[in-house]
C-alpha cells in the first residue's frame, strides 16, 4: 500500500478518485481506482494501490459549487507529463480551486 495526503483548501467538499494503474508505456492504464471524500478546508490521508498497481494514472473530482456541479478527470499519457510527477512524486496534493481546478504537489 502507498499512501498520499490531501489537503481540500476550497470551500466545498469534495469526492476524489485516484485511477490507478501500473507504469505502463500504454497510459493511462486503469486497473482499479480508489475513491474518498475530502471536507472544505480539511485533509485525509488515503492509502491506495499495491505493487502491481501503485501508480496514480489520473484523478478525478467531483463537488457542487452552489446550483453547479464540478466533475473533472484528468489523466497522465506521458511519463514525462507535469500531472505524473504531481500525482506520483509527492508526498500531498494541494486543491485549492475547483474552478478552474488548481492542484498544488507538495514534496
Amino acid at each position: 500500500m502507498f499512501k498520499k495526503t490531501i489537503i481540500n483548501n476550497t470551500e466545498w467538499c469534495i469526492i476524489v478518485t485516484f485511477l490507478l494503474g501500473s507504469d505502463s508505456e500504454e497510459r493511462p492504464q486503469v486497473s482499479e481506482t480508489k475513491t474518498f471524500t475530502v471536507k472544505s478546508l480539511t485533509s485525509v490521508q488515503i492509502e491506495y494501490g499495491n505493487l502491481k498497481n501503485g501508480f496514480i494514472n489520473g484523478i478525478r473530482i467531483l463537488s457542487d459549487i452552489g446550483d453547479r456541479k464540478v466533475d473533472i478527470t484528468q489523466t497522465i499519457r506521458d511519463e514525462n507529463q507535469e500531472l505524473d510527477d504531481m500525482l506520483n512524486n509527492s508526498f500531498a496534493l494541494e486543491i485549492n480551486s475547483l474552478n478552474p481546478l488548481q492542484i498544488q504537489k507538495v514534496s
